[in-house]
């Protein structure tokens, strides 16, 4: 489940929450939380941009008791088609057996986007009929 709320011109909030039913795959968690806020880039003249904080918790299956998230990213767009999000993660990981060591530590990532529309498809038609 995913819920957003805007919070005037240029804040928002989202809650999202996940589960797995009794099923063989192999994911090490039953259920997710998360939470944060997100900021659009009006603020500082980068309207299209936005920053994103969040907290999350996932409840381990197994060996994995429970891991701790807290996110950050800041998401750049270059024109209608193009974006890099650059995003930093701590996390936390422990183990229901205390014998293990609990995992933690920072995950770095970037991530490019990049949007391509075929002229003459269907859809393409259609949001040009809805434009007019």
């Amino acid at each position: 489940m995913s819920f957003d709320q805007q919070l005037g011109d240029h804040w928002g909030a989202f809650l999202r929450a996940g589960w797995q039913d009794d099923d063989p795959a192999e994911v090490t968690h039953d259920l997710t939380y998360s939470g944060g806020v997100d900021i659009n880039g009006g603020l500082w003249g980068r309207a299209d941009d936005n920053v994103g904080i969040s907290l999350a918790y996932l409840d381990g299956n197994g060996a994995l008791d429970e891991t701790n998230v807290f996110e950050t990213y800041y998401r750049a767009n270059f024109g209608d088609y193009f974006a890099v999000t650059a995003d930093v993660q701590w996390m936390k990981d422990d183990y229901e057996d205390n014998s293990i060591e609990e995992a933690k530590g920072w995950v770095l990532g970037l991530r490019t986007t990049a949007e391509f529309r075929l002229r003459g498809c269907a859809g393409a038609k259609q949001r040009q009929r809805s434009n007019q």
